[in-house]
């Protein structure tokens, strides 16, 4: 008789270099795709008996998160954003175009060789801020769910981000002198997502490595101000740093240098208040 396991049968644990955390998910989801295809021939109407493989089987996990103040995934992202910018200057070295790795533990089933392809989290008032990360690998899991029920390592004393702590700020480029700071917006998301380049070659199932192609960031805020889109665009920095209610002097910072104002949006509606959502993007 198989046993029926349950979600704490499955604690998740993420592995970065020397680094063993132990997250607070909310949910995962984990698949594994392999890509068929029929092959067709003039005077055949079917093809069952003909279906070949046409690209690598690839293993996709997805989880949901409560962010504490020393988020691991937040390393992953400053090291590509790192890289990305290495690809970009005249002086990058062979490394910058490799990507990095990571691994999740979901209860025993272990995915290795991760990529990071999307994280996103927003800001609302009075709630925890809950991220959405999305990794793909080429490399098979091991293990079993069920195989380990421990963590590594305690949750991170449980230090959850709140809106109720977050500022926000907006520094010019050095062709502008107004600084905006904000106390009061609605909320606030953010949106990380890298691009990978798979280098096959033959004789080989999986790709022979994966380089890092770039990344981009997005930063939207809703405020009560409407402001117009420039035809030249409107460079900004932006920093805004979140807090956990239990540790207020602790910071969880993301900065996004040289970001464009690419869109507003404005809405209005009975027995509400009209906000106005400012996007914000930048590419490596």
């Amino acid at each position: 008789m198989s046993y029926i396991y349950t979600f704490k049968d499955t604690p998740v644990r993420f592995y970065y270099g020397t680094d063993v955390t132990a997250l607070s998910v909310t949910n995962v989801s984990f698949s594994s795709t392999s890509s068929i295809t029929p092959v067709k021939s003039l005077g055949k109407k079917q093809a069952y008996f003909h279906q070949v493989t046409s690209d690598a089987v690839i293993h996709n996990v997805n989880i949901t998160y409560n962010i504490e103040n020393d988020d691991p995934i937040a390393n992953v992202i400053a090291d590509i954003k790192n890289r990305g910018v290495g690809l970009a200057t005249s002086s990058r070295t062979d490394t910058a175009s490799f990507a990095t790795t990571s691994s999740i533990n979901i209860g025993g089933l272990l995915y290795s060789g991760l990529y990071l392809d999307n994280f996103s989290f927003s800001v609302e008032p009075n709630s925890i801020v809950s991220a959405q990360a999305s990794f793909f690998t080429y490399d098979p899991p091991s293990g079993q769910i069920g195989s380990d029920y421990t963590y590594a390592s305690p949750l991170m004393d449980q230090n959850f981000l709140h809106g109720s702590r977050s500022t926000t700020v907006l520094t010019p480029n050095a062709y502008e002198t107004q600084v905006e700071d904000y106390d009061e917006l609605f909320s606030i998301a953010y949106n990380f997502k890298a691009e990978y380049l798979p280098v096959k070659i033959l004789n080989y199932r999986r790709p022979k490595t994966v380089k890092l192609n770039g990344a981009s960031e997005e930063f939207e805020m809703s405020e009560s101000l409407y402001r117009r889109v420039l035809y030249t665009g409107e460079s900004r920095n932006i920093q805004f740093d979140l807090q956990a209610i239990c540790c207020p002097t602790t910071n969880y910072r993301v900065r996004i240098t040289g970001a464009q104002t690419v869109s507003v949006e404005g809405a209005s509606a009975v027995n509400g208040v009209t906000t106005a959502k400012r996007r914000f993007s930048k590419f490596y």
